[in-house]
């Protein structure tokens, strides 16, 4: 982060965002928005990735048995399944506490940096699930998973979210 300094500028007030001395709080709630979105957006590529999965099990079958009833692949979709209710859950938790005027920065940090991990990760096991067609262009599970890995970077990194999960829990 950098420091900009201007002087001699003059603002007319129908410009402002908030009052003198509010631009920094304004802009945090604006990532914590942001994060709590992207939880919402992370929590449909995971359902995405599970329809995808789902979807190709019941089409597949290995030695006359369909693909979702063998265990390794149970283990898989409940998997994605967890991860994409979790992250349903935090980002409406963040959204609630918004909307209850109540502090919401560490959900909204918590929806991203988990529903973003949670993305890759639940990627990866549909990936594995399809085989080689998780590498066509027929199913885009590829593609899911580089939107999952950039959002594990925009609005702050993982690593970033978890330090003010962890100092937010440490002060508390």
């Amino acid at each position: 982060m950098g420091e900009i300094v201007m002087d001699h500028i003059v603002v007319p007030d129908y410009h402002m965002l908030g009052k003198i001395g509010q631009g920094h709080d304004i802009g945090n709630n604006a990532h914590d928005d942001a994060r709590i979105l992207m939880g919402a957006v992370l929590a449909g590529i995971l359902e995405h990735e599970l329809k995808i999965a789902i979807d190709y099990t019941k089409q597949r079958k290995a030695l006359d048995t369909p693909l979702y009833e063998l265990q390794i692949i149970q283990e898989k979709l409940a998997d994605i399944a967890i991860a994409k209710q979790n992250t349903q859950l935090l980002y409406e938790a963040g959204a609630k506490a918004k909307d209850a005027s109540q502090p919401y920065s560490e959900v909204a940090a918590m929806a991203k940096s988990y529903g973003s991990r949670a993305a890759v990760s639940a990627g990866d096991k549909a990936l594995q699930v399809l085989a080689g067609y998780g590498y066509s262009r027929e199913y885009p599970v590829e593609h899911l998973i580089r939107d999952a890995r950039a959002m594990e970077i925009a609005e702050g990194t993982v690593e970033k979210m978890n330090t003010e999960i962890s100092l937010s829990e440490v002060t508390k």
